[in-house]
């Protein structure tokens, strides 16, 4: 009896040394500079055919791959690397990593250290691309096409600057880097298509910038924001024209409305056509308006139950 439980004491420790040894053959290299697992899954992690890997890129994948694969813990995401940019930063060689992890969801962006091996998230917002990397402590995003994922509506084109959490106070167990928004100013030949639903325009009011137009707050959605707009531009007449539907649920009759006399320098004046529920707004425009943005101000429209949508205009966007 005593013979046979030797035997299978030794087949128990034989089976071990062998799932051991196999496990250890299929790890990732640089693993104990890592807090990765382990092993990556090839078919939940890939690259791009697209992205054309450098020499100086394939010395440091494996290390990628491994903390990537850490930082998708249980997500039945597949996650591939669509872009790489290197860069020299303050304290450092680095490397941003875009990560797409599924149609249905905003892009993903990682900051590795070539030196340290060090690997971050670094948070942003929307369908964003890089603009412009200052340095590995802060980047610029561009969101061109003003689309989050999360809801249904349709932003103007913004920037969105991230920086490295500096304040103790602030703690983030995700990622060191905190984002905000900034106003991007765009051609004023650029057409974009903006907001959802409909909304009831009240007035038009103007300020030193441009405009500014007061939309009643109600049918009141999740996200109070302008009513689907599609602004185009007509260069022949210099005139910005926004075409939007108004709700009406008053059913009161609305009439059409010219604004001039407008004391700023980039607005002549101001037409509003009405064609039942179907508004165009056409704004002329001064030659001095070559660049324009459109902002929401959802917060004080809580307040006063009007939805102010302005519209500033620049002639050099660096100033």
């Amino acid at each position: 009896m005593r013979r046979n439980i030797f035997y299978y004491t030794i087949l128990f420790l034989l089976v071990l040394t062998i799932q051991a040894c196999d496990k250890k053959g299929n790890s990732v290299t640089y693993s104990e500079q890592t807090e990765a697992t382990d092993y990556y899954n090839s078919d939940q992690i890939s690259i791009s055919a697209e992205l054309e890997l450098s020499d100086q890129m394939r010395t440091y994948m494996d290390d990628v791959f491994a903390k990537l694969n850490n930082k998708r813990g249980n997500s039945k995401n597949k996650y591939e690397i669509v872009d790489i940019i290197e860069f020299k930063g303050i304290d450092g060689e680095f490397a941003l990593i875009e990560v797409s992890i599924g149609i249905e969801f905003p892009p993903r962006f990682y900051l590795y250290s070539k030196d340290t091996g060090s690997f971050e998230f670094v948070r942003t917002h929307g369908i964003v691309k890089i603009e412009e990397i200052i340095n590995e402590n802060e980047f610029l995003f561009i969101n061109s096409s003003g689309k989050d994922l999360i809801k249904d509506v349709v932003d103007f084109p913004y920037l969105v600057r991230c920086k490295r959490i500096t304040d103790p106070e602030i703690v983030d167990d995700e990622s060191n880097f905190l984002f905000t928004f900034e106003a991007l100013y765009i051609d004023i030949n650029t057409p974009v298509k903006i907001g959802a639903g409909g909304r009831d325009l009240i007035n038009i009011e103007t300020i030193d910038s441009g405009i500014m137009l007061l939309f009643d707050l109600y049918p009141i959605i999740a996200y109070p924001c302008t009513p689907y707009t599609e602004v185009t531009y007509d260069e022949s007449k210099s005139l910005l024209l926004l075409s939007f539907t108004e709700t009406n649920l008053d059913n009161i009759e609305r009439t059409n409305k010219i604004v001039e006399d407008i004391n700023n320098a980039y607005v002549n004046k101001v037409i509003l056509e009405r064609d039942g529920n179907n508004c165009l707004l056409s704004i002329e425009l001064k030659p001095e308006a070559k660049y324009y943005n459109m902002y929401e101000d959802s917060v004080s429209a809580r307040n006063d139950k009007l939805l102010i949508v302005g519209i500033n205009f620049k002639t050099n966007i660096l100033n």
